[in-house]
């Protein structure tokens, strides 16, 4: 493996892995985000109900403090709502209930006149207006901030960028050969073709070592002419080579026509 494409797939595995490390983050996040999302209605929906109560679109028969002083309200004239005072004794634990103390008790909790948000809600409903209610509860229901997740795209161009740049890594390196091996085609040619009928031989008897040799004797000329300017007896060295490659072919094409 070329030193690029070891890099690159180097860079390539680390951006992979800040990719998870931002998925892991952001499912964390969005997690959290839609946990306080869900307590938050859970929250609302006993509020909701208790102005149901209120209201008599639902019972409210049920045990607990907050059905309790919903049907108290519910059967206390608009006109008291004022004059109404809360007991911790009968109310006991519907601050836990309800999420919030209904009650503004100035030396107790749980306990004392309501609390003026909650006389104005109750009045509304008493008024025809329990839909106004419910709606300003619900809009008051924060909606998951979810942090966003590394887009499909940046995965597909991640997924394909490594395997696109060996490519191309590749491409180049078979172009900078062609162009370094422009002069020798035939010499090349042969090459391949030793090594073709190499691979045809059972590996290791004489015929297979005798093609592996003159393989290697052949390319270390046609790299030698590459790299130096050659002197008349080495160009006539690899002339001679290129005539043994040639009769080495010739005897192995010859010796398979005769078996056929």
């Amino acid at each position: 493996m070329s030193t690029k494409i070891k890099r690159g797939a180097a860079a390539w595995a680390f951006v992979g892995m800040l990719f998870l490390a931002w998925s892991g983050v952001v499912f964390g996040v969005n997690a959290a985000e839609r946990d306080r999302a869900k307590e938050a209605r859970a929250h609302a929906q006993k509020i909701e109900h208790f102005y149901q109560v209120v209201d008599g679109e639902i019972s409210g028969s049920e045990s607990g403090p907050a059905n309790k002083l919903a049907r108290d309200l519910k059967a206390l004239p608009a006109d008291q709502l004022e004059e109404f005072r809360g007991d911790s004794n009968r109310y006991g634990g519907i601050a836990g209930e309800l999420g919030f103390d209904p009650f503004d008790g100035i030396n107790c909790s749980e306990c004392g006149p309501l609390d003026q948000e909650v006389i104005e809600n109750v009045q509304t409903v008493k008024d025809g207006g329990l839909e106004q209610v419910l709606e300003g509860i619900e809009s008051g229901i924060p909606t998951p901030n979810e942090a966003p997740r590394p887009p499909t795209f940046m995965w597909l161009l991640w997924l394909f960028s490594l395997p696109i740049a060996a490519g191309v890594v590749y491409l180049q390196k078979q172009r900078s050969e062609e162009d370094r091996y422009r002069g020798f085609p035939e010499e090349r040619r042969l090459l391949a073709q030793l090594r073709e009928a190499k691979g045809e031989l059972p590996p290791g008897n004489k015929e297979w070592l005798a093609l592996d040799q003159l393989a290697d004797r052949l390319q270390e000329q046609i790299d030698m002419r590459v790299s130096y300017k050659k002197s008349k007896t080495q160009e006539m060295k690899l002339d001679a080579l290129t005539q043994e490659a040639s009769s080495a072919l010739e005897d192995i094409a010859a010796g398979n026509k005769a078996l056929d």
